[in-house]
């Protein structure tokens, strides 16, 4: 039966400063004799066991952290081996001091700490027999190691069995609850070797300290083990409590049957093994409930920083305890800097967030603020959807999440839709006004060529006539151009091969070129595959980039370089580039930006559909261009996807 120990350590006002110091005072109050730990570094005493209270007349406090010479009047000798025995002086209170015999251990390998147990000489004193005390010695040396598993204690404990009483065998079982059977996990010993496994029905018949000599009856696998075997003495004990045995811890000799009593002495290292397993048993879950509360961390902290809306967490008072990556960037804060400020020291605008903050404390679920415009810490506003979350347990308050999204991107987003829609409609109001207007500028023209013909002798009425006759050709030019961008033609795809394309066009533009002293520049590589397309809306698409690059070079000349090449960049849909540049003035920032949108020109004759057009015809051909400029040149980049080898030319 596990005897009742009191904790020798509970008003000690250096119990948690010394690791251990209650686990050392329920081992020390096992011992039969005096004993003391001492602090030698500090010169002090650390913790006197029941007997040497009962031995001295002091009480604990008395002694707890005075000097040694409060108990050791004399001192203690110096450089004396581990367990040898010396005489000491012991004092005691309101009585004379006196002379007893101690054994000195060291408890950790720079010997700040030791253990003194004191004794009367004893005569004739049988060294060989094992005493509790000495069991008990042993063991506090073996808590006081450092050891990574209950193994490597297990192991060390049955060394020191073996090395105190006069066994052959020790070993130790835990059982399983998988199996029903109990499991030797360690065992020591030259003579005896119990079986690995015996029923766990050992347990309920063995859950006593019990001994077996040869002639008892036999009632378990272990007693049966041991008459087959002719073993002299077998001794056993449980490992745990009664309805709740966790093993059992087995000794035995070959032949003579001990001198004294074991089952003390089976039964302090039962209670010890018993120990080790829930010492083990609660670090292996603490280990596990940290590492599993680590990986739900390492999961919030991914899902917080990996959050594309910024996330504040508050405490129930409002202070700011963590944000993700995503609100410091949002707020132009980092976490050091606002973390214990009030939240609203820091969201400068919501006019409603304090009200909502008061709605989550009386634990509404959610409250959701709407748009608001917040401040940057750089004092620019910027549109966000708030919403704040009560986090509760218990029914308490814990802390409050505030949601921040950023909407400014998509009012950008809602407000470049509206633009395309107007244009769509304009775009439409346009063909319209181009198919109704056209047909009244044909007649002015004609009206025009008439009044020529009858005032052919008036020279200033033919200048009038004249450059009346040139608007009304620019304006039908300008109302084809936007039937053209606006019309949706039927396509005719084949396969088409761009370089002999390219090549053909070019030569038809020579002379024109030549004309204005532009140096054509063709190059292609070979074995280039052909595209699947419409062969003139194609040719409608370099004719107008020749037509800007020769423009762009009319005044002062220059190159004009055509380059088909395959693009090696983008693997998963195969294409080739087509290069055309030039060597004109380059093209300014703010027309690049708006290129390719209608009636963008730079010419005072242009009507800005030319390269509106080219790109719708290179999109429906699931192609891109792109244009890149800089002072002295520009240079655009037509891709276009090519017909798979295997697919041929259908």
């Amino acid at each position: 039966m596990t005897p009742t120990v009191n904790n020798p350590a509970k008003n000690s006002v250096i119990r948690d400063e010394i690791p251990g110091l209650t686990e050392f005072g329920v081992l020390m109050n096992q011992f039969e004799e005096p004993a003391v730990m001492l602090d030698n570094g500090a010169n002090q005493i650390l913790l006197p066991n029941s007997e040497m209270l009962k031995l001295t007349a002091f009480s604990r406090n008395e002694l707890v952290s005075k000097e040694i010479s409060a108990l050791f009047p004399e001192g203690l000798p110096e450089g004396v081996p581990y367990g040898d025995e010396f005489q000491v002086v012991v004092k005691r209170r309101n009585r004379d001091s006196i002379k007893m015999r101690g054994n000195l251990l060291t408890l950790d390998p720079g010997n700040k700490f030791s253990l003194i147990r004191l004794h009367q000489v004893l005569e004739n004193a049988n060294t060989t027999r094992a005493h509790p005390d000495e069991l008990a010695l042993e063991l506090l040396q073996l808590i006081s190691l450092n050891a990574e598993s209950s193994q490597e204690v297990l192991d060390r404990l049955v060394k020191v069995a073996l090395n105190l009483m006069p066994l052959d065998g020790f070993a130790i079982y835990q059982a399983e609850a998988s199996f029903p059977q109990i499991t030797r996990i360690t065992e020591g010993g030259e003579g005896i070797h119990f079986p690995e496994t015996v029923s766990s029905t050992d347990l309920i018949r063995l859950s006593l300290p019990m001994e077996w000599v040869p002639g008892k009856r036999v009632v378990t696998d272990i007693h049966r083990f041991s008459r087959m075997n002719n073993l002299g003495y077998v001794v056993t004990a449980p490992i745990g409590i009664e309805g709740a045995l966790l093993g059992l811890v087995v000794a035995g000799t070959r032949d003579s049957i001990p001198d004294r009593d074991l089952l003390p002495v089976m039964e302090k290292l039962a209670n010890t093994v018993n120990g080790v397993f829930h010492h083990f048993m609660m670090a292996e879950n603490l280990s596990n409930a940290s590492s599993e509360q680590q990986r739900v961390i390492s999961l919030q902290e991914c899902l917080l920083n990996n959050a594309k809306e910024g996330i504040l967490i508050l405490d129930p008072e409002y202070r700011i305890l963590s944000l993700n990556s995503a609100a410091e960037e949002m707020l132009g804060y980092a976490s050091r800097e606002i973390c214990g400020e009030h939240v609203e020291n820091v969201l400068i605008g919501p006019t409603g967030l304090l009200s909502a903050l008061a709605a989550a404390n009386e634990t509404i679920p959610t409250h959701d603020l709407g748009n608001e415009l917040i401040h940057r810490r750089n004092g620019q506003a910027f549109p966000a959807a708030l919403q704040v979350i009560p986090v509760m347990q218990n029914e308490i308050l814990q802390g409050i999440l505030i949601f921040i999204t950023d909407i400014s991107e998509h009012e950008q987003i809602q407000l470049h839709t509206q633009q395309l829609e107007q244009r769509a409609f304009l775009g439409e109001l346009m063909q319209v006004f181009a198919h109704e207007v056209r047909n009244p500028i044909n007649n002015i023209s004609m009206g025009l060529q008439l009044l020529g013909e009858q005032f052919k002798e008036d020279k200033t009425s033919q200048i009038v006539i004249g450059n009346a006759q040139t608007d009304c050709t620019r304006l039908i030019h300008l109302m084809e151009s936007i039937l053209a961008f606006s019309r949706q033609v039927e396509q005719k795809y084949e396969a088409v091969d761009v370089g002999m394309l390219l090549q053909r066009l070019l030569d038809r533009w020579r002379p024109r070129l030549t004309n204005v002293n532009v140096e054509p520049f063709f190059q292609a590589d070979p074995d280039l595959p052909k595209v699947f397309g419409d062969r003139r809306a194609l040719e409608q698409v370099f004719v107008n980039l020749f037509t800007n690059s020769v423009e762009a070079m009319s005044e002062t000349g220059g190159t004009l370089a055509i380059k088909i090449s395959k693009n090696v960049e983008l693997t998963s849909q195969p294409q080739i580039d087509v290069s055309i540049s030039d060597t004109g003035p380059g093209i300014s920032d703010e027309m690049r930006a708006r290129l390719f949108e209608p009636f963008a020109t730079t010419k005072i004759k242009g009507t800005g559909l030319g390269l509106a057009i080219t790109k719708q015809i290179v999109t429906t051909h699931k192609g891109s261009i792109n244009v890149s400029t800089f002072p002295g040149g520009t240079v655009f980049h037509v891709y276009l996807p090519t017909i798979p080898a295997q697919s041929g030319e259908g």
